[in-house]
Order: C-alpha cells, then structure tokens, then sequence
C-alpha cells in the first residue's frame, strides 16, 4: 500500500477542499471560470456536488481519491495548459486502463480494497450497475451528510484514509 501517495492525496485536499470531490473521478471545471460555459449546464454534464460557481476551485481541477492518485502520481497525463487570470489550469487525459485501475495500481492496493477507498457510500454505488463495497460506518453516513461542505469532505476524507491505514485496507 503506498502509504506516502494516500497521505499526499489528503494534504492536497486540505490545501484546496473545494478540489476533492467523490462525486467525479476527474472533472474541468475551467469552462466556467473562463466564463465560457453557465454552471449549471456544467453541472448537468459533470457530476460534481459544488452548489455554485463560489464551490468551484479556483484551478479549475477537481477529482475523488482514485482522480487525484492519478493525477498526482503523474498517471493522469497533462495534455495541455492554460492561463486563467492569474491561474495556471492542467488539462488531465484518462489513465491508461481508467481512473479506478490506474489508481489501484499506483496506490498498491487490492480491487477489493480499491473499492472500500474509491466508493464512498450506499447511496454513490446505487448508481452503479454492480453493487461494490464502499466506505465502511461512520465515514460512508458522514460523507453523505456533509458532502456539500468541502472543508468537512477534507475532514472525512482524512480520517477515512488513517482509517484505512491502519486496518491495513481490511476497512
């Protein structure tokens, strides 16, 4: 388990809260901080849980666990940069093999395992036509209740990893 990348996924979402979000493995939200697209059609394209143009990061990236490993450990390729005001926005292309096997294998961890870390609740993996494991109590109801506060996604999202840590990904 790569430790070291899990607790560099953490710090990175507590330096921006706004840039973690378990609703999108990789969303570009840079559209709308140009002012070229409106939020909400944004909104409806890309499921996100940001409320507003205010909840948007201002680097125009945000991502859940499985995005940001990717992105930070470089298997999320750049394929092209811009300038927004006094901003610099990566563009990020697909992992080869995808978000959820490249993230599995850059943090060292199990399917099983990738499951319990990348899907957060009952409610998310209804949505998915398997039914996978998610994050265990009282993280999975937390993250729900709060998943439209991005400092408290931070809070949940940290506590969920030392969790994970320690149960050597059993939980």
């Amino acid at each position: 388990m790569n430790i070291e990348l899990l607790n560099k996924i953490v710090s990175y979402a507590e330096a921006e809260p706004r840039r973690f979000d378990m609703e999108t493995w990789y969303t570009d939200v840079s559209s709308v901080l140009r002012g070229d697209r409106d939020f909400d059609d944004s909104k409806d394209d890309n499921q996100f849980v940001a409320d507003s143009e205010a909840d948007l990061p201002p680097c125009g990236t945000m991502g859940c666990m499985a995005g940001l490993a990717c992105i930070l450990s470089g298997k999320a390729e750049v394929y092209s940069t811009e300038r927004i005001g006094n901003m610099v926005v990566n563009h990020y292309e697909v992992p080869t093999g995808g978000w959820f096997d490249a993230a599995k294998a850059v943090l060292g961890i199990s399917g099983e395992q990738a499951e319990r870390l990348f899907y957060p609740s009952a409610v998310f993996v209804e949505k998915l036509r398997s039914q996978p494991q998610h994050w265990p109590e009282p993280f999975s109801t937390e993250y729900e209740a709060h998943k439209h506060d991005a400092a408290k996604r931070v809070e949940i999202l940290k506590a969920r990893v030392e969790h994970f840590i320690a149960t050597d990904g059993a939980e």
